[in-house]
């Protein structure tokens, strides 16, 4: 029980790291897009990680 608990509780910290991930490796590859693009993408894609 207690293994479940602390998988619970660490996971909206891995949730977390990987969108920071996402982000940068995205952000990375579209170097070429004006920033406010970028933005966008990168607004759109949290909301829809967080929201799950």
């Amino acid at each position: 029980m207690a293994v479940k608990i602390i998988r619970y509780y660490a996971k909206p910290f891995r949730d977390i790291a990987w969108l920071g991930q996402e982000i940068d490796e995205r952000w990375q590859a579209m170097k070429s897009l004006q920033i406010c693009t970028r933005i966008q993408l990168v607004s759109r894609r949290a909301t829809q990680v967080l929201s799950k």
